[in-house]
């Protein structure tokens, strides 16, 4: 029920009720670190003046309590949400988390409840009644152990706000103990008056003046807001770029303006620290200055720029752009670290300075290894024509005399000679016709060394080449009483390229290779095939001979030149050991191969191998 006199403080309640939630209302739309905190805890403090003078207003004691119960809503939240404000403006981010949040309303919660049952037990207030003072009715009490509760905790919460802000007065700038001087005063003002009232006016039946006291605390905080942004100009991140005192650093709220930086940067600004806090950076840098980039970034990044401190010595900085958040992760600035690199470049200068002339260096040795390179070419080729020349010479001389020697054999043969001398006589015939096959062999292998390189677009009929050589052996063959077989594939071969000449002489030296070393009566059985290799198409013509077969350092040394097996060095067979040597070379040139497969006592495979591809041939 509402009473018919109404109390002059009344008015004033609503005044501070009015003035407090304006400012919640103002800070609550702010997005600097705390704001909600701080529009928070007005929102309490607005609550308490409005629900003291409804109780103010009552005139029976059930409305009186009523209002009362409403009103400790108020009361045991203030000093809980101030505490959590003051922890996020000082960067102790780290204690506002849900479980400390939830510990410290453990307290006000119990004070809650002791007094919405206080009718039951009487711990908050032993007593209450309503008496009649001056023509106003008001509610007299007698405090209870809940009360002192409330009243220690409250004031422990408070005390350790002060604690906290006064740390913080005494290790920031001086731009800073400006914002928080003007914090302490408005919290200082509504706590010495509770204690007045607590203390001293509670016992004389006097009203609660501290909905009043916040009215003030609530006009002196709103001078800080609008003379020195209290809430936007928080000290953010300064406790961790005190550890970076290296290094140049800036703190930029939401709006660009200056909130903190060391010695290092008023250096790169040129200008004194208090001159610029608070102030936009816009309005610091020159138009053309390289920070401005800075503000066009969406996002952390890292670039180098050229910048001159006070002392116009230049400098090079790689500068460091990061994004500042608050305790609930929303966006409050952006941090710049400018860390100086001028003598890490200097030293990169000249690592690369010393890098080019490391290369003169070794461009200057590589075109004397060049050069030297070139000389033994030079030498290496003079080697080769003298070789050459040498060759062709030792051929020559050697044709001469056998030539002769073929010569006086004729004329011999057309000559009455003994018996015996006949037998010297063909003796001497077939170590000249030897001797004439040596000379025309190493004549032939000095031809193929000197080739560089050959184009041939022949096509190679195999089995033409084939008939040819046994033609020209067939007496040989016949002899010997050996059985030769050719065995033709069942489908079209492909077409294979090459020198025509070298390739004849590549299977008639094979064939006669495998007529010599047969045994009499033996077989030879030649076969032609398309197989796939290495991922290549070849044409094959293996000849197979019956006989004594190779050992394995034989197959090893086989197509080395004037290499003889043992067949022949015990002269069960001739040979020269140039022939082979040829087939290797001119396989080679062909860019194909031979391979020798052989088993004792069971003969040879010899396989020539032809690349279907080759249309033209480079050595």
């Amino acid at each position: 029920m509402i009473s018919q006199n109404i109390h002059p403080f009344v008015l004033s309640l609503f005044l501070s009720a009015m003035v407090v939630g304006s400012l919640a209302l103002f800070t609550y739309r702010q997005s600097s670190p705390g704001s909600s905190l701080f529009a928070l805890m007005s929102l309490f403090v607005a609550l308490y003046a409005i629900t003291y003078s409804f109780e103010l207003l009552s005139s029976t004691l059930d409305w009186i309590w009523f209002w009362v119960k409403l009103e400790y809503v108020g009361i045991v939240s203030i000093p809980v949400t101030l505490l959590l404000f003051t922890l996020v403006y000082t960067e102790q981010n780290q204690w506002v988390s849900r479980r400390s949040v939830a510990l410290l309303f453990v307290v006000p919660l119990i004070v809650l409840l002791l007094v919405w049952t206080n009718l039951w037990h009487g711990l908050f207030y032993t007593s209450a009644t309503v008496e009649e003072i001056n023509g106003h009715s008001q509610f007299i009490s007698t405090p209870g152990i809940g009360y002192w509760l409330n009243i220690v905790y409250g004031y422990m919460l408070i005390a350790a706000t002060f604690v906290l802000l006064i740390r913080t007065y005494i290790t920031t700038t001086t731009f800073y103990r400006r914002q928080i001087g003007y914090f302490l005063v408005g919290i200082l003002i509504p706590w010495l008056g509770d204690i007045v009232y607590v203390l001293f006016l509670r016992r004389v039946g006097s009203i609660d003046i501290a909905p009043v006291t916040f009215t003030l605390s609530g006009m002196v905080i709103a001078v800080g807001l609008y003379r020195y942004r209290l809430l936007d100009l928080m000290p953010v991140a300064r406790s961790k770029l005190v550890e970076m005192t290296e290094d140049a650093w800036i703190v930029l709220d939401i709006n660009d303006r200056l909130v903190d930086l060391n010695a290092a940067a008023s250096s790169i600004l040129r200008r004194k620290r208090e001159h610029l806090l608070g102030v936009k950076i816009q309005t610091v840098l020159a138009e053309k200055h390289p920070l401005r980039a800075c503000l066009a970034v969406v996002g952390e990044r890292r670039w180098e720029v050229n910048l001159s401190t006070d002392d116009f010595v230049p400098h090079i900085y790689d500068v460091q752009l990061s994004f500042l958040s608050d305790w609930r992760r929303r966006p409050s600035g952006r941090l710049i670290v400018l860390h100086d690199i001028t003598e890490q470049k200097m030293a990169e200068d000249s690592l690369r300075i010393l890098n080019s002339q490391l290369e003169s260096m070794v461009q200057a040795r590589t075109a004397e290894i060049q050069a030297e390179k070139e000389k033994v070419e030079r030498i290496l080729q003079t080697v080769q024509t003298s070789r050459d020349q040498f060759i062709a010479s030792i051929s020559h001389e050697l044709r001469t005399p056998i030539t002769n020697l073929k010569l006086y054999l004729m004329l011999l043969e057309q000559m009455p000679i003994a018996e015996k001398g006949r037998q010297y006589q063909d003796i001497l015939k077939i170590q000249t016709e030897r001797l004439e096959t040596l000379a025309q062999g190493v004549v032939e292998l000095a031809s193929l060394d000197s080739i560089q390189g050959m184009a041939y677009e022949q096509e190679l009929p195999l089995d033409v080449f084939i008939a040819s050589a046994l033609g020209e052996m067939a007496s040989t063959i016949e002899t010997r009483q050996l059985q030769v077989r050719v065995a033709q594939p069942e489908e079209p071969l492909p077409r294979i390229y090459g020198q025509r000449s070298l390739v004849q002489k590549v299977i008639k030296e094979l064939l006669k290779n495998a007529v010599a070393y047969s045994d009499e009566g033996g077989k030879i059985s030649i076969q032609i095939d398309a197989v796939d290799h290495d991922e290549q198409q070849w044409v094959t013509l293996s000849v197979v001979n019956s006989g004594q077969g190779l050992s394995l350092v034989e197959q090893e040394k086989i197509f080395e030149r004037f290499y003889r097996g043992t067949a022949v060095s015990q002269g069960n067979t001739p040979g020269l050991g140039v022939g082979l040597s040829l087939v290797w070379k001119i396989m080679e040139l062909h860019n194909g191969r031979v391979t020798v497969q052989s088993h004792a006592q069971e003969g040879n495979t010899f396989t020539l191998w032809f690349p279907v591809t080759m249309l033209q041939v480079d050595a």
